[in-house]
């Protein structure tokens, strides 16, 4: 579970693993104070999760530290949506630009290299994959 945080009441995002058996939390790592991730997402093997805080992050399921630095940063885009292929495992982020035209989505491969980009509907920020 990802929570974003609530930074005007100094309330830090937290990644969370919980048993689905007894929904204990069995481990819980807080992002910092200025941090607000979203977007959580996890691959057809169910290995690794991605996540957006401003860049795309990636992480194995079973690690029990936050990554240190971004999988694929964001340098002039506003990062908004996030999926990831079941098919391929290519990563696909939406760019919400300026939330008034039309979003921008870039398509990236599994080991973070960027493939190809085209436009979208506004705020464009969720992924149907087939």
């Amino acid at each position: 579970m990802l929570s974003s945080g609530d930074t005007p009441n100094s309330v830090v995002g937290k990644l969370s693993r919980i048993n689905p058996v007894n929904l204990q939390v069995e481990l819980s790592l807080p992002f910092g104070s200025t941090d607000s991730p979203g977007n959580l997402c996890i691959n057809a093997t169910k290995d690794t999760l991605y996540f957006l805080n401003t860049s795309i992050y990636r992480m194995e399921i079973n690690s029990t530290t936050l990554p240190g630095s971004a999988f694929v940063t964001s340098s002039a885009n506003t990062f908004y949506g996030l999926g990831v292929s079941d098919k391929d495992y290519s990563i696909y982020v939406s760019d919400a630009i300026d939330y008034i035209q039309k979003s921008s989505i870039m398509v990236y491969s599994p080991n973070g290299q960027l493939k190809t980009s085209f436009k979208a509907g506004i705020n464009a920020s969720s992924f149907y994959f087939e």
